[in-house]
């Protein structure tokens, strides 16, 4: 049987260029597969024709492009509040630990005889030992107030600031703390250490504040 399948001319627009059409036109057979160059121009000539308002569909139109910048944008700061405040409280915490440990150890140094049996420790020994042992993260040991007292009474005392003589100089810097105590009493020496720090990282709206770290302990001499 002869073949009677005819041949079909099919013209494709392929673009404008300076107000003139191009046509190309080519005989096919009809079911035959087209090559690929006139297969690409159909396919691109009906997305030009096809309307725009159907193109841009909403769900194209809600992209979260961008989410992730807003999102880290509203977190940062309340991020950089929480760490910062975690540093500032471990700074104030530590030298407050520091202060009372140093306002312990003192006192502790100045209940007890020495075992050599030399003169009983003066008040000047406990005001340089509080310092010497004020030693933490930004603590500054010339800035450390120290105060000792027995029942309530002042020794000696030294303000923060100001620095500490060569030497006891003083009658109340040379006299025992727990001078006269007797035995068994409740006398009880206290020494007191303050400090006025600052926050490593400031926060607005807080400045300085003031610290204090205290020992005690019974007078175990007369």
């Amino acid at each position: 049987m002869a073949n009677t399948r005819r041949r079909v001319t099919l013209c494709i627009h392929s673009g404008r260029r300076q107000n003139s059409v191009r046509v190309t036109c080519n005989a096919v057979v009809p079911g035959a597969v087209l090559p690929l160059e006139m297969a690409s121009t159909q396919t691109r000539d009906a997305a030009a024709q096809e309307p725009v308002a159907s193109r841009l569909r909403p769900e194209a139109l809600r992209g979260d492009d961008g989410a992730s910048a807003v999102e880290f944008a509203l977190v940062v700061p309340l991020l950089l509040v929480i760490v910062f405040g975690i540093i500032d409280f471990g700074v104030v915490f530590g030298q407050s630990l520091s202060l009372n440990n140093a306002a312990r150890d003192a006192a502790r140094y100045s209940v007890v005889r020495q075992i050599d049996g030399s003169p009983s420790r003066s008040c000047y020994d406990t005001l340089a030992r509080t310092r010497a042992a004020s030693v933490g993260i930004g603590l500054v040991p010339d800035r450390v107030g120290v105060t000792v007292s027995v029942n309530g009474t002042t020794v000696c005392s030294i303000s923060a600031g100001t620095a500490l003589p060569s030497s006891a100089n003083t009658p109340a810097l040379q006299r025992a703390p727990c001078a006269g105590s007797v035995s068994g009493t409740t006398d009880q020496l206290r020494v007191a250490a303050t400090y006025a720090t600052g926050l490593a990282v400031p926060i607005v709206g807080v400045s300085t504040f003031n610290l204090t770290g205290n020992g005690y302990f019974r007078c175990e001499y007369s």
